[in-house]
């Protein structure tokens, strides 16, 4: 089986061994949304959803815990699909990305790498916490970076899809092509719902940064979270807001990936 990202307008996947992501914008609707599936191969069901709709302003979320448990603000609508098996088709999609999937190994420290391809590789893979309030689900492809977010105080959701590119200065945000970011009445300015599936994410090369500010920065390219601090197994880098952005050689994973240069 081929593992990867795959695409059209209306919807992407991103499927690894136990883990699958669907990013949505569906025709004829007004409903966008994202579907986190776990299992083994072809075996996934889906373990949380967040959808939004335009025309009513209605956002909602369902999530299954581990141990079973099932959290949702819709239990009537999307909590009744967990547990459906994934079914899309892929055949009518077009690969733009390829996973290689790996059993867990040593990554390097900043000594002997370098801060870009630290930041390359110890970002790869998948990691997945359920916590007292949430749950997040991160999938580093090595060229796509994923986010599935939920905080249930507020409805405090989060589902992602960007281009971030490793540099020996930061890293840089080339592009968010999917944001579902739902917050309270989202009067927040971080607050939006915008799509364009269908795309080819192309990594440029970033031209030398400016990173004398102490915070994140606004490029011609794209956004661009400098250095902040790092050691050998530990890379800190000011991110938006005031906040850090902290990545860690030895950070569990529930997956790894391979970089190769067919990414």
């Amino acid at each position: 089986m081929q593992y990867g990202v795959f695409t059209s307008q209306a919807l992407e996947i991103a499927e690894s061994v136990y883990w699958a992501l669907a990013f949505y914008d569906r025709e004829n609707s007004s409903v966008m949304g994202a579907e986190l599936y776990n299992g083994t191969g072809e075996s996934k069901t889906l373990t949380a959803v967040c959808e939004r709709d335009r025309r009513t302003g209605k956002t909602v979320y369902a999530y299954e815990e581990p141990s079973g448990k099932r959290w949702t603000n819709d239990f009537h609508g999307v909590c009744a699909r967990l547990g459906s098996p994934l079914a899309y088709d892929r055949r009518q999609l077009r690969q733009i990305d390829v996973i290689h999937p790996a059993e867990p190994f040593e990554l390097p420290t900043v000594t002997d790498a370098g801060l870009r391809q630290c930041l390359l590789l110890w970002r790869m893979g998948c990691s997945y916490q359920c916590f007292d309030g949430g749950m997040v689900f991160t999938m580093v492809t090595g060229r796509i970076e994923y986010v599935f977010s939920v905080q249930r105080d507020k409805c405090n959701l989060y589902c992602g899809a960007s281009v971030n590119v490793p540099t020996d200065q930061g890293l840089l945000g080339e592009g968010q092509y999917f944001r579902l970011r739902n917050y309270d009445d989202n009067t927040a300015p971080f607050c939006g719902f915008v799509s364009h599936l269908g795309g080819d994410p192309e990594w440029r090369e970033p031209a030398p940064m400016n990173c004398q500010t102490g915070a994140c920065v606004t490029t011609e390219q794209g956004l661009f979270w400098p250095l902040k601090r790092c050691t050998d197994h530990e890379i800190v880098l000011n991110g938006c807001g005031g906040d850090e952005y902290v990545y860690r050689r030895n950070s569990q994973k529930s997956e790894y990936f391979q970089w190769s240069d067919r990414n």
